[in-house]
């Protein structure tokens, strides 16, 4: 899928996951800081609504 995989305990990353990892472990997709940004500016800055 693209950018780091990381390993996770507690909620919080505790390294890069290995290429091997990354290929049989489950996978759970995060937003990241930058897609928040752009929901929050089309709703405040732009008056857009937002699109579920």
């Amino acid at each position: 899928m693209g950018g780091t995989v990381g390993l996770y305990r507690d909620g919080r990353m505790v390294r890069a996951g290995t290429a091997d990892e990354a290929r049989d472990l489950p996978v759970i997709g995060t937003w990241g800081f930058a897609f928040i940004v752009r929901v929050a500016e089309r709703a405040f800055v732009d008056h857009k609504p937002v699109v579920r």
